[in-house]
């Protein structure tokens, strides 16, 4: 129960559950009433959105994540080493944490896990995976 939301160039993913979904990557800042309109569009109601995951802080993976945790009042969950870069809205990023261009957002992060931790929510099941180097905290997921 996987569905694309994301942007012409852009990996967003829904995943639907029985208590709620799971949101996978929100693109470039902007990028936020595109996802709505795309759950909308897929007969899903962007409120239902329980969580929201991304697999690292940078620009164009986070970039959406303070407009949809506002819009649907999802927990923003996150790699406890990505933490920091995400709250500075991408300000502490040891390549692009000068330049303007890579900024976002900030959002508070509401729960952090680390590596190997289960995100479950109904009957949704993801284990998160620490695979720095790109970034502190990047995070690969598997279902």
């Amino acid at each position: 129960p996987i569905y694309f939301v994301g942007t012409k160039g852009l990996g967003a993913f829904l995943i639907k559950g029985s208590e709620g979904h799971v949101l996978l990557y929100t693109g470039m800042p902007g990028s936020g009433p595109m996802i709505e309109k795309s759950i909308t569009r897929l007969g899903f109601d962007p409120k239902d959105v329980k969580i929201i995951l991304t697999g690292h802080a940078h620009v164009d993976h986070a970039g959406g994540h303070a407009y949809l945790k506002k819009l649907t009042g999802a927990k923003v969950a996150m790699m406890r080493e990505e933490v920091e870069l995400f709250e500075s809205g991408g300000k502490l990023d040891f390549h692009y944490g000068d330049s303007k261009a890579f900024a976002f957002d900030p959002a508070k992060v509401d729960t952090v896990f680390r590596d190997e931790d289960e995100i479950k929510l109904g009957d949704i099941a993801i284990r998160a995976h620490l695979t720095p180097g790109h970034t502190k905290g990047s995070t690969t997921y598997v279902m």
